[in-house]
C-alpha cells in the first residue's frame, strides 16, 4: 500500500479543518453535551481538533488583525495576573475562584490567534459552513431533546417555555443565533450568484424562529438594532469618490429577498421587546432604578434572574451599578478573573452580567480600555468596506454583550475576526474588479 503524500494529506487537512472550526463554534454553546463537571464538550473537542489540523498551515503574521488580538492578549494575562496575586480583595469578602474564567481566556484566546494568523480563514466557505452546521444542530436537538429526551435525559426547553436548544440556558443559545441572519444576509447580498437563495431564506427563517423564541430580550434588541442597520446595505450604489468601492451588486431579485427578511427581523423582533420598552418608559419592574438610592437594590428583588422576570431591570442595574463600584477599588489594575459584582452590595461572587463591566472588575479600566480600543477597530475595519450587514452583525454582537458576560465564549472571539476578513476579502476583490475596468 502506498502512503499518502504530503501534498494529500495537506489537502485533506485543508478541507476538514473549516468544517471543524464551524462544528466547533456552533457547538461551542451546547453545555448540555459535556459531561457533568468536566469543562469540555463536543464543541471544545472540535476546536481542539481544529487547532491540531491548522498547525501546518499557511501563516500570515503580519495581519493587523493578529497584532490586535495578540497586544488584547497580552495586556489582558497581564492585568488579570496583576490583579489576582497584587490587588489586595476588600477585608472581609471571599476571593471568588479565578480558574475557571482563566482556563476559558486561555483558550478562546488561543483560538482567535490561531483564526487570525491563518493564511487562509476560509472566508468563502465558512459563513455557509456555519449555517448548515447550525441545521445540524437543530436536527440533534430535536432528536435528543424531543424524541429521545428520556433516554438522552436533555431537553430542548427552558422551564417548559424558552426554546435553549442543546445549550443549559436560552441564553447561550441566543449567542449562537444572533450571527446566523447577519451571515444570511451577506451571503444573499454579496455571494448571490453561488448560493441557493431558497435555502438561504429557509435557514434565514428557521434561525429568526428559534432566536425569537429563546425569548432572550437581549437578542431582541440587538437584532432589532442590528436589522435597522443592515437595511442601509439596500441602498443604491455607493459614490465612486470612496475608495474601495463596492463593485459587486446584487441582483434586484436577492435584493427584494435581502429586504423582506430584514423587514421581519426588524418587526418580530420589535413586537417580541415591546414588553420590555413598556417597562422601561412606564417604570415598571426597575424596583433599582438609578436614581432610587443605595438602599434600592436591596428591596424587592428575588435574586435569581431565571425565577424573576418581572425584575430582571432592577437586578440587572444593580448588577451594573456594583460592578462599576468594584472597578473603583482597584482602577488600574482589577482583581483578577471571577465575579466581583452583586446584587445588593459589590464583591458578593454574583457577575455583573455585561461583557464589558465584568472585565473591568477583573482588568480594570486600563483593560477596558484596551478590549474597546479593539472592538471598535474591528469595526471600523468593516464599516470602511461598507459591508452594512457585517457592521449590523458586529453592533448587534457588541449591544448584546452588554447583557452578559460572554467574553469566556468562542464565538465572541471569532466571529468579529470572521467579519473582519470577509469585508476586507470584499475590498480587495472590488479593487481587483476596478482595476480590470
Amino acid at each position: 500500500m502506498f502512503m499518502t503524500s504530503p501534498v494529500m494529506q495537506t489537502a485533506k487537512m485543508h478541507s476538514v479543518s473549516p468544517w471543524l472550526l464551524s462544528l466547533g463554534l456552533v457547538f461551542s454553546v451546547a453545555s448540555q453535551l459535556r459531561l457533568p463537571g468536566f469543562p469540555l464538550g463536543l464543541g471544545e473537542v472540535l476546536l481542539l481538533l481544529w487547532l491540531l489540523t491548522t498547525l501546518v498551515a499557511a501563516q500570515n503574521w503580519r495581519n493587523p488583525a493578529l497584532m490586535g488580538v495578540l497586544s488584547l492578549a497580552v495586556v489582558g494575562a497581564l492585568l488579570l495576573s496583576a490583579g489576582y496575586f497584587l490587588t489586595a480583595y476588600p477585608a472581609g469578602q471571599p476571593r471568588p475562584p479565578a480558574l475557571h474564567d482563566t482556563l476559558a481566556y486561555i483558550f478562546c484566546a488561543v483560538l482567535a490567534i490561531n483564526y487570525a494568523r491563518l493564511n487562509d480563514k476560509y472566508e468563502n466557505s465558512l459563513p455557509a459552513m456555519l449555517l448548515w452546521v447550525f441545521l445540524l444542530s437543530t436536527l440533534l436537538a430535536m432528536v435528543l431533546g424531543v424524541i429521545a429526551k428520556d433516554w438522552s435525559g436533555m431537553d430542548v426547553m427552558y422551564f417548559h417555555t424558552r426554546w435553549q436548544h442543546l445549550s443549559n440556558n436560552p441564553n447561550q443559545f441566543a449567542l449562537l443565533m444572533l450571527a446566523l441572519p447577519f451571515l444570511t444576509l451577506h451571503l444573499i447580498l454579496r455571494q448571490y450568484k453561488k448560493q441557493n437563495l431558497l435555502a438561504l431564506t429557509i435557514i434565514y427563517l428557521l434561525a429568526l424562529a428559534l432566536g425569537l423564541y429563546s425569548q432572550s430580550d437581549a437578542l431582541a434588541l440587538a437584532w432589532l438594532g442590528g436589522g435597522l442597520v443592515a437595511a442601509l446595505t439596500l441602498r443604491g450604489k455607493p459614490p465612486k469618490t470612496f475608495m474601495p468601492i463596492l463593485a459587486q451588486h446584487p441582483s434586484p431579485h436577492a435584493k427584494r429577498i435581502a429586504a423582506l427578511l430584514i423587514m421581519l427581523m426588524v418587526a418580530t423582533s420589535a413586537w417580541q421587546w415591546r414588553d420590555v420598552a413598556t417597562g422601561i418608559i412606564m417604570g415598571a419592574g426597575a424596583g433599582a432604578g438609578a436614581g432610587a438610592g443605595a438602599g434600592a437594590c436591596n428591596k424587592g428583588l428575588q435574586r435569581n434572574l431565571s425565577i424573576a422576570p418581572q425584575n430582571q431591570i432592577g437586578i440587572r442595574l444593580c448588577l451594573w451599578r456594583n460592578g462599576l463600584v468594584a472597578i473603583k477599588y482597584a482602577p488600574l489594575t482589577g482583581f483578577g478573573g471571577g465575579a466581583h459584582s452583586g446584587i445588593v452590595v459589590p464583591f458578593e461572587g454574583v457577575e455583573a452580567h455585561n461583557s464589558l463591566i465584568d472585565w473591568g472588575t477583573q482588568t480594570g479600566l486600563v483593560g477596558m480600555a484596551v478590549l474597546l480600543a479593539y472592538l471598535l477597530w474591528l469595526l471600523w475595519q468593516v464599516a470602511r468596506q461598507r459591508q452594512y450587514e457585517l457592521v449590523a452583525m458586529l453592533l448587534a454582537l457588541y449591544g448584546f454583550a452588554m447583557f452578559g458576560d460572554y467574553l469566556r465564549q468562542p464565538l465572541f472571539w471569532i466571529m468579529p475576526l470572521l467579519a473582519r476578513e470577509l469585508a476586507v476579502q470584499s475590498g480587495v476583490n472590488n479593487l481587483e474588479l476596478e482595476h480590470k475596468k
